[in-house]
């Protein structure tokens, strides 16, 4: 299933959280990430990830052997060494990049810079992995196909348009209209077999054509559904979930109507989550601090330090209220 944060999303901000956990700030900022990074710790995301040191010297250097040579001078080099490099490159980057506007960066300008920068054959990869599944399954599904028509071809002295008719009929049908089974023991085998283990290759490519298919159709219905008019019962239902002497709506609010009307969840789904919202609400206050959410490993730095969210002596019951 797909992650709503993407992958580089995600390590960006697990970078900052550990940085300050491990590190000597008292607090978890991750989520100020969003409106900028600030230049420390983007330095040591650059330092720990390559990935983002190419990226900032493909931005700030177009010529390809002046990117070249910074990046065969970073691999080799100690984390000293690196992070004096990356604070060059960055004091660089502020002067001739526009999302370094306030010394910072926010981490949506940060993802289209990568795009910005990011090579075809990039865009091509990361493409790949996004549908991974789904190609997967289609070259078993050709492989197998090609396994049968050359067997087909081969054994029954078929010409090519036979031979496909064959591996499909053989898959699409469970081998109950398998054109030839061959003229012996050993072909009647082939077919049992072919038939055995591509039936589940040809109908996992199918599952997930078919899924393809329905999630693109599912996207446009949730669509349609999030622009169309509220009616009468679900105004009335609305004005149940906000506060009946308020003649306005917060956003939480709307989110949840709105995920009632696209199907996304339902009652039962949204009683569940305020049963666990209760749970963490331990004060009973309508909030819950963050550091409820935050559950150190056994054994970490700041695990016993009192100033570090998430931490046993920092948030007495914040593991097993989150666990729950």
């Amino acid at each position: 299933s797909h992650h709503f944060q993407s992958r580089r999303e995600r390590e960006v901000l697990n970078t900052i959280t550990e940085l300050h956990l491990s590190g000597s700030k008292g607090e978890v900022d991750g989520g100020k990430a969003y409106e900028g990074i600030q230049m420390s710790d983007l330095c040591e995301i650059m330092v720990t990830h390559a990935h983002y040191m190419k990226m900032m010297v493909c931005a700030c250097f177009k010529s390809y052997e002046e990117q070249q040579k910074r990046m065969d001078a970073y691999t080799p080099a100690s984390t000293p060494e690196r992070r004096r490099q990356v604070l060059d490159l960055l004091s660089t980057a502020a002067d001739s990049l526009p999302e370094f506007a306030g010394h910072q960066i926010s981490i949506a300008s940060l993802q289209e810079l990568d795009n910005k920068v990011m090579g075809f054959h990039e865009h091509f990869f990361r493409g790949l992995r996004k549908n991974r599944n789904i190609l997967t399954s289609f070259c078993a599904f050709v492989i197998w196909i090609a396994v049968g028509t050359i067997w087909s071809a081969t054994a029954n002295k078929t010409d090519f348009i036979t031979s496909l008719y064959f591996s499909i009929a053989t898959l699409s049908t469970a081998g109950m209209v398998a054109t030839s089974q061959g003229n012996n023991d050993g072909g009647m085998m082939f077919v049992a077999l072919f038939a055995l283990t591509g039936i589940p290759v040809y109908c996992t490519f199918l599952g997930h054509m078919a899924n393809y298919l329905v999630d693109m159709w599912t996207a446009q219905q949730m669509k349609d559904k999030m622009e169309q008019r509220f009616e009468a019962s679900e105004v009335a239902y609305l004005q149940h979930l906000a506060d009946h002497e308020k003649p306005t709506v917060n956003f939480a609010q709307f989110a949840e109507m709105q995920l009632l009307r696209m199907g996304c969840v339902d009652r039962d789904t949204i009683r569940a989550l305020r049963k666990q919202f209760a749970k963490l609400d331990t004060d009973h206050n309508g909030e819950v601090p963050l550091s409820r959410f935050i559950v150190l490993p056994e054994g970490h730095p700041a695990s016993n330090n009192p100033n570090f969210p998430g931490s046993p002596a920092g948030s007495p019951g914040a593991a097993s209220a989150a666990s729950s």
